[in-house]
């Protein structure tokens, strides 16, 4: 199973997050949607602007743990490497057709509104209301 390293943030050249989850849909939607208390909560770090796989939990921890250590001056060149306009990241994650059973907003009902995905997102809804199909437990 992949693991992933990721960095959120609240605007470009912004505060800074990174962190790293075997789930990056998942985890982005946690930040997005202020689920946990924390640091991202805190400063409304809503934006995926950054993320690369590995191939094991134990190297993504690893490449966190060095990213953290960086200067702030290497993380921003490596956002604006990958996503030079400091994008949100996460609709392009969601369209990639996210199984609805794993993703949080169908597993939960909820979407953030006003949000790019949220037509596909109330799509899945729809498919899995009318299939009869029990959203998944969390």
């Amino acid at each position: 199973m992949g693991a992933y390293v990721y960095i959120m943030s609240n605007k470009r050249y912004g505060t800074l997050y990174v962190g790293v989850t075997n789930d990056i849909v998942r985890r982005a939607w946690e930040h997005r949607q202020g689920v946990l208390p924390g640091f991202t909560r805190r400063y409304g770090l809503h934006d995926l602007v950054w993320y690369e796989e590995h191939a094991s939990i134990v190297d993504a921890i690893q490449r966190e743990h060095n990213l953290k250590h960086w200067p702030r001056r290497w993380k921003t060149a490596l956002v604006d490497a990958m996503n030079p306009d400091w994008d949100d990241l996460f609709p392009t994650l969601v369209c990639l057709g996210t199984p609805p059973a794993t993703h949080p907003s169908v597993r939960h009902g909820r979407a953030r509104p006003g949000h790019p995905a949220e037509p596909a997102i109330a799509w899945q809804l729809q498919s899995q209301a009318t299939s009869g199909a029990a959203p998944a437990a969390r």
